[in-house]
């Protein structure tokens, strides 16, 4: 038996941009909070470990690290961009980051894992667990539903609205 899904809210009209007007779950809050913390740990573990390397090595490795370094923090920045958006309702950045999610796992799974790769795979697995529980679908339903009632009136509507 489905259970009947509430009204929309009906789309908030501010300067002519849609504005969403339906409240956050709080399992959407803790994938979006789990998601940054893990970014943030993501980050430090990476430039820590770039400084040991880069202190121990030659100085011909300092391209490779460069790289390291840039892809790393480019990472993060998606990882802290798809928890905005995944914040805001945007229902594509769930699948984007359960995709990212199983690919960390697999990834995780053939390299094996010591105690902090294990502890930032669960910062990615627990959120894409989270977004797909009864509550933040209803709400990513609710969202998308009014963005479709305000294109449908006209208003501009971003992925950020």
């Amino acid at each position: 038996m489905t259970r009947p899904t509430p009204p929309s809210s009906p789309p908030v009209q501010v300067g002519g941009r849609f504005r969403r007007n339906e409240p956050v779950p709080a399992v959407v809050n803790a994938a979006f909070w789990i998601l940054v913390v893990g970014a943030v740990l993501t980050g430090i573990i990476l430039v820590t470990a770039t400084i040991r390397i880069a202190a121990t090595s030659s100085g011909g490795d300092a391209p490779v690290l460069s790289a390291a370094m840039l892809g790393g923090t480019l990472g993060v920045l998606i990882r802290i961009g798809i928890a905005v958006v995944l914040r805001r309702g945007y229902g594509p950045a769930r699948v984007y980051l359960t995709v990212v999610g199983a690919y960390s796992m697999v990834i995780g799974a053939l390299n094996g894992l010591d105690p902090i790769g294990l502890f930032l795979l669960l910062t990615v697995a627990v959120p894409v667990i989270l977004a797909w529980l009864p509550p933040a679908s209803r709400y990513f339903r609710v969202v998308g539903e009014a963005r479709r009632q305000a294109k449908a009136v006209g208003m501009t509507v971003g992925f950020l609205g």
